[in-house]
């Protein structure tokens, strides 16, 4: 009789229900999409996932995350954001600005948030960093900007070296970059080489010129293509006995001699942030670029020693991420 009663006051209950209330489907799982040079997933994927979990985000939970690597081939960014517009995804997160440019390319009304992207205001990804203004915002990279700072460092643990190489990744939009090195390898009295590396082909050609030029060093500017291909840059400079600088700590883990720049997955895990507000509602054109806050030092001391370079305590105090033998 009781169970009669509930089941009576139920149906009671549903009939005086609007008709949109009794039609209302079951909430949508948001769904991201990510598109990043790797062949797969790494610790900088790890803290992007870290950041989603500190908004309350968790991938399979109450969001899906549609993961897309180009194993290093940039031209596969076109179709994974082809792929992401089909699949009517809430949001975009783009590696570097060869993904950038391809989902600029593939809708002006999804949101995108860029990670890893330099002078995004020159590549005409926003129309500047306070006021994003489209459909693009996210996280701006030192990157190239700190050449100057990276050739003071090589200097340091390689003093006599007087012929410095710059790698200098495919682009336009390491121009600035460029100038930033040479007025600093002026200041410095060394000759700079640039050598163009536009894609993994030219990579072992270039160490191949630099050895014919006699250079003592090089720089290897940030772009996302060098930090795929950190751990055979690190071994061609190991091999012709050169000391080496890149633009991240991945650098100096996969065997480079010292790297200076942004922390690549706190610039993921903030990523984060962005997501978690476009899902709320906000639109990219209202959150403003951030730019890095602080910049890491590392070193490789294993690395130095068959150099026959040892490296001065004074920049050992100031790095933050070593690597002993």
């Amino acid at each position: 009789m009781v169970g009669a009663l509930a089941l009576l006051l139920l149906v009671a209950g549903l009939v005086s229900l609007p008709p949109e209330a009794l039609a209302q489907p079951p909430a949508r799982m948001a769904r991201v999409g990510f598109m990043a040079p790797p062949a797969g997933p790494t610790h900088v994927e790890a803290a992007f996932l870290q950041g989603l979990r500190e908004h309350g985000w968790v991938d399979g939970r109450n969001l899906t995350i549609e993961w897309r690597f180009a194993a290093g081939q940039n031209d596969r960014f076109a179709g994974f954001a082809a792929d992401f517009v089909r699949l009517g995804v809430d949001v975009i997160i783009a590696g570097g600005p060869d993904a950038t440019l391809a989902a600029k390319k593939a809708t002006t009304t999804i949101p995108i948030v860029m990670v890893g992207v330099g002078q995004a205001v020159e590549a005409g990804f926003v129309a500047s960093l306070a006021r994003p203004g489209g459909n693009i915002t996210g996280m701006s990279l030192a990157g190239s900007d700190l050449n100057g700072k990276r050739l003071e460092l090589l200097r340091e643990v390689a003093p006599k070296a007087s012929r410095i190489a710059l790698l200098r990744g495919p682009g336009s939009l390491g121009d600035r970059g460029i100038h930033v090195a040479q007025n600093a390898a002026r200041t410095l009295g060394v000759r700079l080489f640039v050598f163009a590396v536009q894609t993994k082909a030219d990579r072992d050609g270039a160490f191949t010129a630099i050895a014919k030029n006699a250079v003592e060093a090089v720089v290897v500017q940030g772009h996302a293509m060098f930090l795929v291909e950190r751990a055979r840059i690190a071994a061609l400079a190991l091999q012709y006995r050169l000391p080496s600088i890149g633009h991240t700590k991945e650098f100096v883990d996969a065997g480079g001699l010292l790297g200076y720049g942004d922390d690549v997955p706190e610039t993921a895990r903030r990523a984060a942030f962005y997501v978690d507000r476009i899902l709320k509602g906000a639109h990219p054109r209202n959150l403003p670029v951030e730019e890095p806050t602080r910049f890491e030092l590392a070193a490789n001391l294993a690395t130095a020693k068959p150099l026959g370079l040892t490296i001065p305590p004074s920049l050992l105090l100031r790095a933050q991420h070593v690597v002993r033998p």
